[in-house]
C-alpha cells in the first residue's frame, strides 16, 4: 500500500535500530520536493493514468505515486 501511494516502508530490526529508522527520515524529509501535475486529458472515466517521473542526473531518487485515478470530484 505505501509504494502504491509513493511512500516507502522502513523495517526495524536488530541490524536496523529505530534510532537508525529516524536518521533516515530526517535525512530524506531534508531534501524532498514537492511537484504538482495537472493532466491535459480533462476526461474524468475513472480510469488509471499512468506517470512517469525521472530526474537528468541519475543519482537522485524519485519517490512518487505511479499514477492517479481519473474520478470526478464530489461535491
Amino acid at each position: 500500500m505505501s509504494e502504491e501511494t509513493g511512500g516507502r516502508v522502513f523495517h526495524v530490526d536488530k541490524t536496523h535500530p529505530l534510532p537508525q529508522v529516524f536518521e533516515e527520515l530526517q535525512q530524506e524529509i531534508r531534501s524532498q520536493y514537492a511537484i504538482s501535475y495537472t493532466p491535459t486529458n480533462e476526461k474524468l472515466d475513472g480510469s488509471f493514468h499512468r506517470v512517469s517521473l525521472r530526474t537528468r542526473d541519475h543519482n537522485l531518487k524519485v519517490q512518487a505515486r505511479k499514477g492517479y485515478s481519473a474520478i470526478p470530484s464530489r461535491k
